[in-house]
């Protein structure tokens, strides 16, 4: 009886073998399927570069345009100071001559005149195009 329930060497044997044949089909199939996932894989990496390129390009152009209108505003607005401070000046040298023509004495009135003209001299310097 003891014979009849200890596997015998034979079987024992085709348990290995078996196990091991199907051990070897499992890592054929997983080195079959890596294989057929490699182009899958592959085309998955070269479209995330491609978008990655596009969005890149695009962020790139948006970032440009925002730039080119910022700096058309900020010159606008630059020369619309100038040129408001340029017309202050201008008032104030006409005021100061209307003082001048009002004034009696000669001495007040040509350093009232002579004020008016440096301010408009130096208003030139720093805005040609007046």
């Amino acid at each position: 009886m003891p014979a009849a329930t200890q596997p015998t060497t034979s079987t024992a044997r085709d348990g290995r073998a078996d196990r091991h044949d199907r051990s070897t089909s499992i890592d054929s199939m997983a080195k079959s399927v890596s294989q057929a996932q490699q182009p899958l894989i592959a085309g998955a990496r070269e479209a995330g570069n491609a978008y990655l390129d596009s969005y890149e390009k695009i962020v790139k152009r948006a970032t440009e345009a925002q730039l080119k209108l910022v700096s058309a505003t900020v010159e606008r607005a630059a020369e619309a100071q100038l040129k408001l401070v340029s017309a202050t000046v201008e008032r104030a040298a006409e005021a100061q001559l209307k003082l001048a023509g009002a004034t009696q004495g000669e001495l007040i009135k040509n350093i009232t005149e002579s004020q008016a003209d440096l301010a408009r001299e130096l208003t030139s310097a720093y805005m040609p195009w007046r």
